[in-house]
């Protein structure tokens, strides 16, 4: 027998390459020469997790007489995250009031809100992945308890996530909210009204931030680096509205005349500084560093202001007509496009009251038709879209790296601060105009056996043109490539249903039960050539135009190369090989490359479900709520860490590289070990496309109703309960990781269970 040394692990094998036996692998008992870190079988997902608490408290008062009534509540909300140090604390306070004057002819009211946050800022999406990837041999801590465990060489440099946390433990943002309304509603005459509402939202954040030196096995940072960011956002909304009700015999009319001017503003300042004496959070100010001190700031703001109209007519509550027309006019938009028109009408018809049907089929209790068609309006981008702009960039704030700093010693002082140019960072279109959705609708609404059944049946057709997008552009552009424009057109086609029963099996025993489901079919009906860029596609042969928006791009994969003859015989494909995955040659010309890609997915699922269903008994009540998907596909990124020893080389893979293709495992679908790529193993292709299918249980709650306990007292309501979110998950089995709902994202959801009660006087 003979040893092969891999720095760290020791293998005891046969020396037979032909037929390779492991006996035992011998694992060095220190990591590092210096004997610092020994090595360990670190759990990193449990180091770096814990159970999540939370709290929440409410408590309101609330008074009323026929001259005004008000509320008054405040809250306490206290999460403890899934991840170590993480959790937050929110504090709410609301009141909110109504009074009628002249004998209630005239109503003024407000409502006030605030909120203050506080939550620990930690790169928790670097944390839980690199809790998967990061090699359990090495430790948290180093022999003496204090300095950290880090990667050593020939491993890639994974940092330790446990250091991370602690590291960020002190950084936090604070986050504080007002909102507010106040309306006046003044009845000039009978059936005519004048409303004026002012509204404002304000809201800021403050973070403060510290890097502290940092040394774990080859990774090391000797600065100390202070933060600081605030920033606020102001909306403020007037608005005006007319209404007239008019009853004449049958015939109910209601007109509504109204104004709304909305105007946004947002601002922020942001700075750092390295040097500081002190690696304390209590220490860490700008004013306190010693080099590197760097400032930045930006503003931005919009408005919008519409007018609109609404006319509903009612005859004998049999037939219904409404009609609305707006014009909305956006900052966002150029002087020739910011105003657009936006109707909409509807019909209905309630069946159900007339007599051939009510005198005669008295098992349906409620049967109304609808029909409506209507287009809305998108201004849903950025505020200073229509214009070119220019930025003077220095290489630490080049938003593409520091080649395209514009900064330049053109005097040669050699000292001092850089003069600058100007550098194109947007195009601007002055003929950008409002994204419009067309939408016709007909649904059913039904009641049967008293309403014991019920439920609504919608199909509709909606067509989008003009969307509004900001696509990747060709790099041989340059500088101020970017540009917004309207490009492609969308229709999507679908069905909304619930059904709910209601029954009552005994006095003491019912039950309730709601089904609904929900699918549509969408497809990029118009595609303008300087939009291909935004979609999947070629852009040549293989376009969007005619598939679904969520229609995935790329290889299609057969298998895995199993015999000699397979590889001999097959496409050329650089890094073929015993084990290696093989793509279909789609084009047939013995070559596989970019020109095989085809469209081999679509994410969007072939119908929503859900189930909601409640059971009382007595003062005992049972809810839960089942949600799921049927259909589509996901890219689950997961296998980049579960199948290849090459994509994630040098980091701990994941269980299923244990069953990878060997001459005496060949019929397994997990490509061979490697630590190379030569094969291009990560490229996007139908071996990551997986069944995105899915049922949860998504809520189960037991409640006891305390009402009766409390008899004689003023209390209105008792509840006690206890409940559960996410609790069960049911997936295909061809789906290989954790959950298809978070496919490729390192943040697990949690199981959450909440005990509580709830009072009520």
């Amino acid at each position: 027998m003979t040893q092969r040394s891999l720095v760290v692990y020791t293998f005891d094998w046969n020396h037979d390459n032909t037929n390779p036996i492991l006996n035992k692998v011998i694992i060095s008992e220190y990591l590092d020469a210096a004997k610092t870190m020994k090595s360990a079988n670190t759990d990193w997902f449990d180091a770096i997790s814990q159970t999540s608490l939370l709290q929440s408290y409410n408590l309101s008062l609330s008074n009323g007489t026929e001259k005004g009534n008000s509320l008054f509540s405040v809250g306490y909300y206290d999460s403890k995250g899934i991840i170590r140090e993480t959790g937050s604390k929110k504090y709410t306070a609301r009141y909110n009031s109504q009074y009628n004057l002249f004998k209630g002819r005239l109503k003024i009211g407000e409502t006030l809100s605030a909120t203050y946050f506080r939550d620990r800022i930690l790169p928790t999406g670097s944390i839980t992945n690199l809790s998967y990837i990061e090699n359990s041999i090495i430790p948290v801590h180093t022999v003496d308890g204090i300095g950290w465990g880090g990667p050593i060489a020939g491993m890639d440099d994974r940092d330790n996530p446990y250091r991370i946390i602690e590291a960020n433990k002190q950084n936090a943002n604070s986050f504080g909210r007002v909102f507010g309304n106040a309306f006046a509603d003044f009845e000039i005459m009978n059936g005519l009204h004048f409303k004026t509402t002012y509204a404002v939202d304000l809201s800021g954040n403050y973070y403060r931030s510290l890097q502290i030196p940092y040394t774990a096995g080859f990774l090391s940072d000797p600065r100390t680096i202070a933060g600081q960011s605030s920033d606020y956002a102001l909306s403020q909304t007037f608005q005006n509205q007319l209404t007239y009700d008019l009853s004449l015999k049958k015939h109910r009319i209601n007109f509504l005349l109204g104004e709304e001017n909305i105007k946004n503003s947002y601002q922020n300042l942001n700075g750092s500084t390295e040097g500081l004496t002190l690696a304390d959070i209590n220490y860490a100010y700008l004013s306190v560093g010693t080099k590197n001190i760097q400032a930045h700031g930006g503003g931005s703001g919009d408005a919008l202001l519409s007018y609109f109209a609404k006319a509903n007519y009612s005859f004998d509550d049999k037939y219904l007509l409404s009609g609305t027309i707006r014009r909305d006019g956006s900052s966002k938009f150029g002087q020739n496009n910011r105003y657009a028109y936006f109707p909409a009408g509807s019909v209905g018809w309630r069946i159900s009251q007339e007599n051939f049907l009510k005198n005669n089929v008295p098992s349906i209790s409620d049967l109304k038709l609808r029909f409506g068609w209507g287009q809305t309006g998108n201004q849903n981008i950025a505020n200073n879209a229509v214009y070119s702009l220019y930025q003077a960039i220095y290489s630490s704030q080049s938003p593409g790296g520091s080649d395209s700093g514009s900064a330049y010693d053109i005097t040669g002082a050699n000292t001092g601060t850089l003069p600058s140019g100007f550098t194109s960072t947007q195009t601007g279109n002055p003929n950008l105009k409002w994204e419009t959705t067309t939408q016709t609708n007909l649904g059913l609404d039904f009641g049967l056996f008293n309403n014991k059944i019920s439920g609504s049946v919608d199909v509709y057709n909606k067509n989008t043109t003009d969307i509004l997008i900001n696509p990747p552009y060709l790099a041989i552009l340059g500088e101020g490539g970017n540009e917004y424009f309207n490009g492609a057109s969308e229709n999507v086609k679908g069905l909304d249903a619930i059904v709910s029963y209601s029954g009552q099996l005994s006095s003491d025993l019912s039950f309730s039960v709601t089904g609904n489901i929900s699918l549509y079919r969408a497809k990029i009906t118009k595609l303008p050539a300087a939009a291909i860029n935004g979609f999947p596609g070629n852009g040549t042969t293989e376009t969007i135009l005619g598939r679904s928006p969520g229609s995935q791009f790329g290889y299609i994969t057969d298998g895995l190369f199993t015999t000699t003859d397979q590889v001999t015989n097959s496409a050329a494909q650089p890094g073929k090989g015993l084990g290696r995955i093989r793509y279909k040659d789609v084009n047939g010309d013995g070559v596989i490359n970019p020109a095989d890609e085809r469209y081999i997915g679509d994410t969007a699922p072939d119908f929503t479900y859900g189930l909601n269903t409640t059971v009382n008994y007595k003062d005992l009540s049972l809810s839960f709520f089942f949600q799921g998907v049927k259909g589509g596909v996901v890219n689950n990124s997961f296998k980049y860490l579960t199948d290849f020893t090459s994509i994630a080389s040098g980091s701990n893979w994941g269980l299923r590289t244990l069953d990878a293709w060997t001459p005496k495992n060949t019929s397994s679908t997990i490509p061979a070990l490697t630590l190379v790529n030569n094969n291009d193993e990560a490229r996007p292709s139908s071996y990551f496309l997986e069944s995105a299918s899915y049922l949860k249980l998504r809520n189960i709650q037991l409640a006891y109703n305390l009402k009766n306990a409390f008899k004689g007292s003023k209390l209105q309501r008792a509840t006690v309960f206890i409940q559960a979110s996410n609790l069960l998950t049911f997936k295909t089995s061809s789906f290989t990781g954790p959950d298809p709902e978070t496919a490729g994202n390192p943040y697990p959801i949690p199981t959450i269970t909440t005990l509580g009660i709830n009072f009520s006087y």
